[in-house]
């Protein structure tokens, strides 16, 4: 309830917000075959594929990190994820699915607000997500460092840029 409170006082003070960033379940990452289902039933957006091909992703391998937008936000995600491409051990992949409404990103885009979700790709990968199996040991600490030490920059670059 705190994300759609807080984007809807912002809609109500017309606050002009550029692009709220959800950081969703970003600890589970391998490399081992098979780690990674794709989220099929929200629609794989055209071009999703050859994408992946072009950054060295493998769909069935859960050792990337997904970039969600709506249509709304398309801009922010294109810009985003090019600030944030730095690891090709660790890619991004930068999708437009508004279907993909399972985080706090939703609140703000149902605002009107640009919304980005970065996520580990959560239940698609992690077998002990929301289970009692989902321990501190599960997690991928290399991998999260790599994140934060990509993210400050990114966001540097990100909200530097005129819009």
């Amino acid at each position: 309830m705190g994300s759609y409170v807080h984007a809807k006082s912002c809609r109500d003070a017309n606050h002009d917000i550029k692009a709220m960033i959800c950081l969703e379940s970003l600890g589970y990452f391998t490399s081992e075959p098979d780690s990674q289902e794709m989220p099929f039933h929200f629609g794989i957006p055209q071009g999703a594929e050859a994408m992946m091909q072009a950054r060295g992703i493998e769909p069935t391998i859960g050792n990337f990190l997904a970039i969600v937008g709506d249509e709304a936000s398309a801009a922010q995600l294109h810009l985003f994820d090019s600030c944030l491409q730095s690891d090709s051990l660790m890619p991004t992949l930068p999708l437009i699915m508004p279907d993909m409404r399972m985080s706090d990103h939703l609140c703000y885009w149902d605002q009107g607000y640009p919304a980005l979700m970065l996520s580990d790709t959560a239940l698609f990968r992690n077998p002990n997500y929301h289970r009692a199996s989902d321990l501190a040991d599960t997690l991928n600490y290399p991998a999260m460092v790599s994140i934060v030490e990509r993210l400050g920059p990114a966001l540097e670059k990100f909200v530097s840029r005129p819009s």
